[in-house]
């Protein structure tokens, strides 16, 4: 190698094959050396002026992916062993514990940080654990082996997904697109995980984590704040009785909790089609669809089914539509106990209590077309939970009643949201007189009596004092 690329000094790592690792699936990259990589790429950029070959675009550190990568850095660096870029740095075999599926027109960037919020939640080492990304992974001057196999398991994917010390699959999403959710690749890259790394490991099923970009000024936040740049991931917890359950986080700077996967990328998930999807190569695109040949339905089936969770969640409330929200809870994936269940799970019913201007009439529902609260009687006549509490376990009839959403109280009272649970001080003297006819007629019913009539004795104070 030589002694500079492109005007820049070699760091010594690149100079010289440093190991041979016969296999390719043991080629795993750890955090540290794709950050080591990023310092090396970010110093010849400063320099350096070179144009993406489709849009013409000068190449930068915000916009530089695997694609720029592998023809600036991976193949020069490792040109004179014709060699993969692992080999070049990597002093003996690295098994993957993660294998990595993504788009190669993702920023590099941006995958280097949704890989650091990943290794951070899972508890991955940034020197001693490895991801598989097969552009450092394979030989770029020697493809050919790639193209000849017939067998899909024997193909450094396959391998690499099903190494024993390997834990799931990592799912990256590019921001606003999640174009691997169209990429023949990734299609088989999820078969493979789906059918040997979870049907043939039913103690230990392999996990499957999706990572994506929020892009910034995303409104997702109940203060109507906006996020800054971040990322988000959605990662595995258990499966039970065919729910794949998940929890999430971001790298938000303000607060984790103030993220979370944006609606474009679920609901691109809950309508992935891989028969759709596409290759650089056709010859690719066939030959993966062979592979996966009848799974294809089963396959498709395993990926909706995980994005339903935050789809249904989004379609209520960030959405606000009742024709989206049916179409998912009344999808042949689910039964309507376990969408019921996923509704209630997303604290849906407590949530949508909070939309203050959800009323068909509001100004904001005439300009947006959005119908929260048709969204929430939807929900209800589904069979939610009209008791359903939010994330800090305030009553969805406490949230409706303390911002005097009334027609969200009605609602909820008409499904029979249980007045004795609720917060008597949210009582006020703007209460409307049909509802507080509904706290006296329940006063009346309930046998202990007290409460409620306290209750109702304390609206009635609220009127004389007006």
């Amino acid at each position: 190698m030589k002694d500079e690329l492109y005007g820049v000094p070699t760091p010594e790592i690149y100079r010289s094959q440093s190991a041979k690792i016969a296999d390719a699936h043991h080629r795993g990259l750890s955090i540290a050396q794709l950050e080591q990589l990023g310092n090396f790429i970010t110093e010849v950029l400063k320099t350096y002026v070179t144009h993406d070959k489709l849009s013409g675009k000068i190449v930068t550190p915000q916009n530089i992916n695997l694609y720029h990568i592998c023809d600036l850095f991976i193949k020069p660096l490792s040109e004179n062993d014709e060699c993969s870029f692992v080999e070049i740095i990597a002093p003996k075999t690295q098994e993957p514990s993660w294998f990595v599926s993504h788009w190669w027109g993702t920023s590099f960037f941006d995958t280097l940080r949704m890989l650091k919020l990943h290794a951070k939640e899972r508890n991955v080492s940034h020197e001693d654990e490895f991801y598989w990304i097969c552009a450092f992974a394979n030989n770029q001057h020697n493809l050919e082996d790639l193209e000849e196999m017939e067998d899909y398991r024997d193909t450094p994917f396959f391998k690499a997904i099903t190494e024993p010390k390997c834990r799931g699959n990592l799912l990256l999403l590019d921001e606003n697109m999640a174009t691997p959710f169209t990429r023949s690749w990734c299609v088989f890259e999820a078969f493979v995980l789906n059918k040997h790394g979870r049907e043939e490991r039913p103690t230990n099923p392999l996990l499957m984590d999706t990572a994506t970009i929020v892009p910034p000024g995303l409104c997702e936040s109940s203060d109507r704040t906006f996020n800054e740049r971040c990322a988000a991931l959605n990662y595995d917890i258990e499966e039970k009785d065919g729910l794949v359950y998940t929890d999430n986080t971001s790298d938000h700077p303000g607060d984790p909790d103030r993220a979370w996967f944006p609606t474009i990328v679920s609901m691109m998930g809950v309508k992935i089609d891989i028969s759709k999807a596409e290759a650089s190569r056709e010859a690719d695109r066939r030959t993966i669809l062979r592979w996966v040949g009848d799974n294809a339905d089963e396959v498709n089936a395993s990926l909706q089914r995980r994005f339903l969770r935050p789809a249904i969640y989004q379609a209520a409330t960030d959405i606000g539509k009742v024709k989206v929200l049916r179409e998912l809870m009344e999808s042949p994936l689910l039964t309507k106990e376990q969408a019921v269940q996923l509704a209630d799970e997303e604290e849906c019913v407590a949530d949508l209590a909070e939309y203050n201007y959800s009323s068909p009439e509001s100004d904001f529902a005439k300009e947006t077309g959005t119908d929260h609260h048709g969204c929430l009687k939807y929900l209800l006549g589904m069979g939610c939970d009209p008791n359903g509490r939010n994330e800090d376990g305030i009553l969805a009839l406490d949230i409706a009643m303390e911002i005097n959403n009334f027609h969200n109280v009605r609602l909820l009272l008409e499904h029979n949201a249980d007045i004795a649970l609720m917060n008597e001080d949210l009582i006020t003297s703007s209460c409307p007189d049909d509802i507080s006819k509904v706290f006296q007629d329940h006063e009346e019913r309930d046998e202990r009596g007290t409460w409620c009539c306290v209750l109702y004795n304390k609206h009635l104070e609220n009127i004389y004092k007006k």
